[in-house]
């Protein structure tokens, strides 16, 4: 009864219910039905057969990784964060194991991966099988003397949702592999898709405008025809820089920046990559002035990341915070973060502002902020307990249950 009010009895119960299982086949067995359905009607032809066969089976990839992540693979996340909450004496915190129990609760996973299949599915129909659900037949609205959407649309709608879909699988697959597969990320792939999509067909007709299309909404012929399907593919993968790469280019929306503000990007910690980054950009963490301010152990509770991986970037913001770009020059002379400076001498500071193109006075700042800062003592003190190594009794799970 030691873990009683572990996190893995709190989920436990609705995990292996008939319940959870049916609702999660039911996600999976839905294309199986929109299949039959399509099936019945006289009006596919083999090739529509292959294309709805195509649709089928690109769908089914996240319920069925949802499914296999949440019966036999959460198990090891949820075991990781009994740990840290024995480790921290946080088992008695029922604001944080009631947070984490409802975030990672079966209705949750249901409900999202559900809103991430229908949308899926939509966009994979519009795509292959536009032409028989009546979408081309569908009139364009008139604006002034411009028709929109112009010819070819659906075609750079597809194709956009399609480049976001298959980033999509592999975000998800790589979370799957980490043990990090939140509800939250298949509300956000939905919420990608459908914006990659209409943001390539804004752009798509608003080229179209510009460049003088034919006022009965004929799109682009030639090489431009040839060329737009695959840059809405790109722009459905990286809707972001898409995005903006059109406000740069449109003076009212691009802007100067601030000479007096550097940017602190989270590119400039080493080991953070873009996957990381979009992983923290989930948690609000944007800038290496938030890593620098985040709060360590909701960090701890909320990814997969470890503690010391987590508490080395932390350390890395907070110098890259004092010393700017700089930080560039100090890594080559072995000073990685912020604790590297903390018991350096006074002569040793100025050899290494001469080295470098820190200056002497960001050194001295860095270095009184890693003594005397209180948050740098408990980050330590949190990432030296998590760091060591739990054994738990043979009964542990047994008498958990």
């Amino acid at each position: 009864m030691a873990r009683e009010d572990s996190l893995k009895v709190k989920t436990g119960k609705w995990r292996h219910s008939s319940l959870a299982r049916v609702g999660m086949i039911v996600l999976i067995f839905l294309p199986g039905g929109a299949a039959l359905f399509f099936a019945s009607r006289n009006w596919l032809v083999p090739q529509d057969v292959l294309k709805l066969g195509a649709v089928i089976i690109m769908s089914l990839f996240l319920p069925l990784l949802a499914y296999s992540f949440f019966f036999f693979r959460e198990e090891r996340r949820i075991a990781e964060l009994d740990r840290i909450f024995n480790k921290l004496d946080l088992k008695d915190e029922a604001t944080y194991i009631r947070m984490f129990r409802e975030v990672r609760s079966g209705p949750s996973f249901c409900l999202s991966v559900g809103l991430a299949w229908t949308v899926s599915l939509a966009g994979l129909i519009i795509l292959f099988l536009g032409e028989k659900v009546g979408i081309d037949e569908m009139a364009p609205f008139e604006i002034g003397d411009q028709r929109f959407p112009i010819e070819g649309s659906r075609l750079m709608f597809g194709m956009a949702f399609l480049g976001a879909y298959l980033w999509g699988l592999q975000f998800t697959f790589r979370r799957y592999m980490v043990n990090d597969l939140l509800p939250g990320v298949f509300y956000s792939l939905g919420y990608r898709m459908v914006m990659a999509a209409t943001l390539a067909l804004l752009i798509y007709n608003a080229f179209a405008s510009l460049a003088g299309a034919e006022a009965d909404g004929s799109g682009p012929s030639g090489l431009h025809a040839t060329v737009w399907p695959a840059l809405a593919f790109l722009i459905g993968a990286f809707p972001q820089r898409g995005l903006q790469w059109l406000m740069a280019r449109i003076p009212i929306f691009s802007s100067k920046p601030d000479p007096s503000v550097r940017p602190l990007s989270l590119d400039m910690i080493e080991g953070i990559g873009s996957y990381d980054q979009m992983r923290l950009e989930e948690l609000g963490i944007e800038s290496c002035h938030d890593l620098a301010n985040a709060d360590f152990i909701p960090m701890v509770l909320k990814t997969s990341y470890s503690a010391r991986e987590l508490t080395d970037w932390i350390l890395q913001a907070k110098l890259f915070v004092v010393c700017g770009e700089a930080v560039k020059d100090l890594r080559q002379q072995g000073v990685r973060n912020i604790l590297a400076l903390a018991d350096m001498k006074k002569d040793e500071i100025l050899d290494l502002a001469r080295q470098t193109s820190a200056s002497e006075s960001s050194l001295k700042r860095a270095q009184e902020y890693a003594a005397r800062d209180p948050e740098i003592a408990r980050l330590r003190a949190v990432a030296g307990k998590l760091g060591q190594y739990t054994v738990l009794p043979e009964n542990a799970d047994t008498a958990a249950e």
